[in-house]
């Protein structure tokens, strides 16, 4: 009779376990490596420090460790995990994950390029840059004295123009309280402000606008340098759009450049701008950017003009077979470009397969039937 399901796995000491029972380390490290084929059927006891239990799977029903890939045919040492229907190998699995990231990034390109539009559309936009200057502990008035010992931002510079570039503001504040008369710091930066004063510019400028700038790191120290120096500096980090960070424009530029880090396979953030008109421009060129559905729904059916042979051919199977049938039919000649790759290319789910998906490919027909 067989063991029921509620019944506990019998124990085995070291010395005592049945032949044929391993645990997975062990069925790895065999001259022929396997894998546990099943449910665990018992469990090693082992006693040291403290004593804990390791799964023991019958051997009969262990499986080869799958070695060869299925996407680049590589023979390697550690075991293939399968993906989409295939064994695939370390390599081609990072692929696919930076193919998914920058899928998931093209997805959110056409609502960035949307919301920027919308931002410059709005004639109370002011488009702000930050560029903060940090306390140097090493340095006579820019150190301890200022600060706690570590790096901390004393000072900021910060532009602002509206949606036609016209300047706002330009103004260099101070963000910690005044040092001593005639101290160091004022020979340093003789162009900034006391809190107070610049804090009387900059709501001026700010007054009834719709802020939008970098990150609220930058902002955010500005922000929190003027609570606690007890100065309004009227910055509302919400930028008027409802949330905290809906002024925030440099996740949205990530999402559109769609720039993916190969290795941890997150968007690569740039590098913070300084200067208002440059972020002004950045702003531009995201929105006159087409949606990536509008750019390519074009180019489809360009391309499919352009061929007076085209066909269209619906493709419905496991995804990833899906994508190798499209790869082969476009590597020999019988796809349009349409702007999709094969592994880009967009899928619904089948209605009455599960697990299946359809694509529909921009086929060309070859030959000389044009009926």
């Amino acid at each position: 009779m067989g063991r029921h399901d509620d019944e506990p796995l019998p124990v085995h000491d070291a010395d005592e376990v049945p032949e044929g029972l391993l645990t997975e380390a062990e069925l790895a490290a065999l001259p022929e490596p396997r894998e546990p084929g099943g449910d665990a059927v018992a469990l090693l006891r082992r006693v040291g420090g403290h004593e804990s239990y390791v799964p023991l799977y019958a051997l009969r029903n262990s499986r080869p460790s799958v070695f060869l890939c299925g996407d680049c045919g590589a023979i390697t040492e550690q075991r293939c995990q399968w993906s989409d229907n295939r064994p695939q190998c370390r390599a081609c699995r990072q692929i696919a994950s930076i193919l998914q990231a920058q899928r998931d990034a093209q997805a959110m390109r056409g609502w960035v390029i949307g919301d920027v539009r919308g931002r410059l559309a709005d004639p109370r936009l002011a488009v702000v840059a930050v560029r903060l200057v940090m306390s140097d502990p090493g340095r006579p008035g820019l150190g301890p004295g200022r600060g706690s010992g570590r790096s901390v931002p004393v000072a900021a510079y910060l532009e602002a123009v509206d949606g036609s570039g016209q300047m706002l503001l330009k103004v260099c504040t101070w963000l910690v309280p005044p040092s001593p008369a005639e101290g160091p710091d004022e020979a340093i930066l003789p162009e900034a402000l006391p809190a107070d004063e610049a804090a009387a510019l900059m709501r001026s400028a700010f007054a009834g606008r719709r802020l939008a700038f970098w990150s609220t790191l930058s902002m955010g120290a500005v922000h929190r340098a003027g609570q606690h120096l007890g100065v309004d500096f009227g910055l509302d980090l919400r930028g008027g759009h409802g949330a905290l960070d809906g002024g925030v424009l440099g996740a949205f530029v990530a999402k559109w450049r769609c720039d993916v880090d190969p290795v941890s396979c997150r968007l690569v953030t740039p590098a913070e701008p300084t200067d208002a008109l440059v972020l002004l421009d950045l702003m531009r060129q995201i929105a006159a950017t087409p949606p990536p559905d509008e750019a390519r729904r074009v180019r489809h059916h360009q391309n499919l003009a352009r061929h007076r042979q085209a066909v269209q051919i619906a493709v419905t199977g496991r995804p990833g077979a899906v994508r190798r049938i499209g790869a082969v039919l476009a590597a020999t000649g019988m796809l349009a470009d349409d702007g999709y790759t094969a592994d880009e290319r967009p899928t619904q789910p089948s209605a009455h397969l599960p697990g299946y998906v359809t694509a529909h490919l921009p086929g060309i027909a070859h030959g000389a039937d044009e009926a």
